[in-house]
């Protein structure tokens, strides 16, 4: 019973490594994926506060309405605030970071292209709900709980049967309590060596009691352990789902950047050529920022993802090793 006992404690272990393992990695790729949006961001400000720049000198010469002007205005406004969303992205994934790690506030952190290796590509939903089911550290966890619970019952019945002790005592007596003057044969080195044996006889029903509240439990630990596979089925096919859809959406921005990056690329030769105008540049321009950062997040979404199912399927820390 207290072999599985600590069985049990050693998988609550992993769970809690696991764990670790899913908020470091988070926390790191949210990191370097607000170092990258402040790239866009920035590159965005500096944008918007030429165009400003232009559209207060065209103002000034009455060849632009007073409108365009408070449009770039607003524009810039929406281009330092979503700088400094981002800027205040990255010192919490910074902290969280530190918090994770324990890295001093002294030591700066350089960021690198995470990754990590994915080993569920094109996998069948059947089999990995299997391998969930024999490597998660909860199930184990529980079934080593109710191991425990039934050598606990086994114990429980044994105490119904006789008991035979083998019993043993020495002793060393002292002769300054003068044993010698009242024994006619006195030795100092004392040994007592025979059998005890113990006969429950009134034991009423309290061993009974003990056994069918154990057994009791055992059920109820049974049924904990089917209904945690349950949901932990339950939850491997909704992961695999949600990563698949994070997969098309990333696939999909992407698609929606490289279009824009087109339209910009025409719009630019459009615009040496007179035929569009800045504001009509501008505005191309301002949404491919908008698609370079719907891309970032969609990819923060797939990496989410993918961190859940391997959490799930409890492979989280052996994929980090």
């Amino acid at each position: 019973e207290a072999e599985a006992a600590g069985e049990a404690s050693s998988f609550n272990s992993a769970s809690t490594r696991n764990e670790l393992a899913a908020r470091t990695a988070l926390a790191y790729f949210r990191l370097h994926q607000a170092h990258r949006m402040t790239a866009i961001a920035s590159a965005r400000l500096a944008a918007a506060q030429e165009y400003l720049d232009m559209t207060r000198g065209l103002s000034s010469e009455g060849r632009i309405r007073p409108v365009d002007v408070h449009s770039a205005e607003s524009a810039l406004s929406s281009a330092k605030q979503q700088l400094l969303v981002v800027e205040e992205e990255a010192r919490i994934a910074e902290t969280e970071l530190r918090l994770c790690t324990g890295i001093p506030e002294d030591v700066s952190i350089e960021v690198r292209e995470p990754g990590i290796r994915f080993p569920y590509v094109g996998e069948d939903a059947g089999a990995l709900v299997r391998q969930t089911l024999e490597n998660s550290p909860e199930v184990r966890q529980a079934e080593a709980d109710l191991r425990a619970k039934e050598f606990h019952i086994e114990a429980e019945k044994g105490e119904r049967l006789p008991e035979l002790k083998l019993v043993g005592q020495y002793a060393l007596l002292s002769r300054d309590n003068n044993y010698e003057d009242y024994f006619n044969r006195f030795e100092r080195h004392n040994y007592l060596i025979g059998f005890s044996l113990k006969i429950p006889v009134l034991d009423g029903f309290r061993a009974s009691s003990r056994i069918a509240q154990s057994l009791e439990e055992a059920t109820e630990a049974r049924h904990r352990i089917e209904q945690l596979k349950a949901e932990l089925n339950l939850a491997t096919q909704k992961g695999l789902s949600a990563l698949k859809i994070a997969r098309g959406a990333t696939k999909h921005a992407q698609q929606e950047v490289d279009a824009v990056r087109e339209s910009v690329r025409i719009d630019e030769t459009l615009l040496e050529s007179g035929r569009i105008s800045r504001r009509e540049f501008e505005e191309t321009r301002a949404l491919l920022f908008q698609k370079e950062f719907a891309h970032l997040e969609a990819e923060q979404a797939l990496f989410q993802r993918e961190l859940e199912l391997l959490n799930i399927t409890g492979d989280l820390a052996s994929v980090f090793q």
